[in-house]
């Protein structure tokens, strides 16, 4: 009887183990998973998207960056579909470009995306080129 009773003991610590396991990996798993939205996503529902923090992408509107504090800068960010004036209280990244897509991570708070984490997307410079010469034995390219 007391060895049933062992026995139960360890079942019951196994399946909690295992349940502890599985929560650990799902929230990890959905930390990782977290999508981005456009523009025009968040915009069209500013209410939900002021309660939630966001993962926005899109790109820096030409002439709208503007550096406003030490560590403060506004700006626009679109996705051709929709405008939203961006607040963004950090540092910038190394690989940042103002002409770069980038990813932005904060709330709405009236009509303005807050943003203290920002993401740059790979820029387009790191792409192959489509279209490439070729070359012959001598040297000449072709056109």
């Amino acid at each position: 009887m007391i060895e049933k009773k062992q026995k139960r003991i360890k079942i019951v610590i196994g399946i909690a183990i295992i349940l502890a396991c599985l929560v650990i990996i799902y929230s990890g798993l959905s930390d990782f998973a977290q999508h981005y939205r456009t523009v025009e996503e968040v915009t069209s529902d500013l209410e939900y998207y002021s309660t939630y923090e966001v993962n926005m992408v899109g790109r820096i509107v030409n002439g709208s960056f503007q550096q406003v504090g030490t560590l403060s800068y506004t700006f626009q960010l679109t996705d051709d579909n929709a405008t939203v004036d961006v607040k963004y209280d950090a540092a910038l990244p190394q690989t940042f470009d103002r002409e770069g897509t980038i990813v932005v991570t904060g709330s709405m708070n009236g009509t303005i995306f807050e943003s203290g984490q920002m993401q740059v997307k790979c820029p387009t410079k790191y792409e192959p080129e489509t279209e490439r010469l070729q070359v012959d034995d001598k040297g000449n390219a072709d056109e």
